[in-house]
């Protein structure tokens, strides 16, 4: 039964992306640029260049239906895993040239998730030491909620479900500053990876990020509210210079935003084994 509920409400959260996605879609395929939403035009002027396109040029948007091909890097990695869901969402054609834009709505949604077991990977290949992945590894699958206090209570929820919690004084301190040293190392490496490209071949890679609806997650399929949107290398580099900071315990800061565990005390075990990071308001501080 849990499972069931676990699929649903992945399912509802998957319908509820892909509605965005394809209302977006929907609003600029097959029309004229004069016929835009005012908002749009902005956004597809930005594609353009930032010249404003003629008011008969035909726009043309499209979710294809189809992954693009995994990095060779992923393919040899993991040879059983075909395809990896692209960082871009939908492909808009202005003047003949296509543009492929990553589509984010909420206002508490992550920017990326991963599997620890390609992350890993990730990892090395950006010159991560045993114990660096080491301290990464107890990160993702701690089930210390208070990760970082040095004053810990168990949670009895995490307790009644069977996770037993071991506190002890600064028990992950050297592991965080393992950690933190490499975000701050490797930032523009996990940035680019967190938005740009993810594991996908370049055909997947992501140019413009487009955000829409930050008022919360029911509003998923209103693009046109309080759109930002913005090139994404410009948004990397305006990424880079934030400020790193959190308040929270249980979250590292990278690029002003917070990279977490999913979750340290699931319903479904599954979520110990992924993390996130770009949860928060900060991503539309760097948009235009």
């Amino acid at each position: 039964m849990r499972k069931f509920y676990l699929l649903i409400s992945r399912l509802l959260c998957y319908l509820a992306k892909n509605k965005s996605e394809q209302d977006l879609t929907n609003h600029l395929n097959e029309k004229k640029f004069s016929d835009l939403d005012e908002v749009l035009k902005k956004f597809v002027t930005m594609l353009n260049g930032g010249t404003e396109p003629d008011p008969g040029c035909m726009i043309y948007a499209e979710k294809p239906g189809k992954h693009s091909p995994s990095s060779d890097q992923f393919r040899k990695d993991f040879p059983e895993k075909k395809t990896f869901p692209p960082k871009r969402d939908i492909i808009v054609t202005v003047n003949g040239a296509p543009k492929k834009v990553s589509c984010k709505s909420g206002k508490n949604n992550s920017i990326h998730q991963d599997k620890w077991k390609y992350f890993r990977k990730f990892l090395s290949r950006l010159g991560a030491s045993l114990e660096v992945i080491n301290a990464f590894d107890d990160f993702v699958h701690s089930k210390d909620k208070q990760y970082f206090k040095k004053e810990k209570k168990p949670d009895q929820r995490c307790l009644d479900k069977g996770y037993a919690q071991k506190f002890a004084p600064d028990a992950h301190e050297n592991g965080k500053k393992l950690m933190q040293n490499f975000l701050k190392r490797k930032k523009k490496e996990l940035l680019d990876h967190f938005v740009k490209t993810g594991h996908c071949s370049e055909e997947g890679h992501a140019e413009y990020i487009y955000h829409c609806a930050p008022e919360g997650w029911e509003k998923f399929g209103d693009v046109l509210k309080e759109p930002k949107f913005e090139r994404v290398d410009l948004f990397i580099e305006k990424m880079m210079k934030a400020k790193d900071d959190t308040d929270k315990p249980t979250t590292m800061p990278l690029g002003g935003m917070g990279f977490q565990r999913w979750n340290t005390c699931p319903k479904c075990e599954n979520k110990l084994d992924t993390f996130q990071w770009g949860k928060g308001q900060e991503l539309r501080v760097h948009l235009r």
